[in-house]
């Protein structure tokens, strides 16, 4: 599990368009890959992508100030990769990747089915 990954910097604008003109999409995508380097604020896209999926599920939480963003990797997907990378993506025509996280590796099989989940917090500080 990842806590506190790398939201980049691309990320931040994605945040800032989308609630001031909307001129990018939303976050409807997640990749996952076997890129090892450390994620960083830079960072523009996965290092090593293997596969890309649609989200499975958005919650919102108003009490609690945070958004559930879910991504379903069934038994068929990326098998035969050590799964060490993952990010949240929109559809833009260059898409813009969110946040970059590395982690450590799961060996994808065809008995292996995987739920991505990430939760985004917004606190006041």
């Amino acid at each position: 599990m990842v806590v506190g990954g790398t939201i980049t910097k691309v990320g931040l604008d994605l945040v800032a368009s989308r609630l001031f003109n909307a001129t990018k999409t939303p976050i409807t995508q997640f990749k996952v890959g076997t890129g090892t380097t450390t994620a960083t604020t830079s960072d523009t896209d996965l290092e090593a992508a293997v596969l890309t999926k649609d989200v499975s599920l958005v919650t919102l939480n108003t009490t609690t100030h945070t958004a559930t963003v879910k991504c379903y990797l069934t038994a068929s997907d990326a098998n035969g990769s050590l799964l060490t990378e993952a990010g949240e993506f929109n559809t833009d025509s260059s898409p813009v990747m969110f946040d970059h996280d590395i982690f450590t590796g799961i060996s994808k099989t065809d008995s292996d089915e995987i739920i991505i989940n990430y939760v985004h917090e917004i606190q006041i500080v």
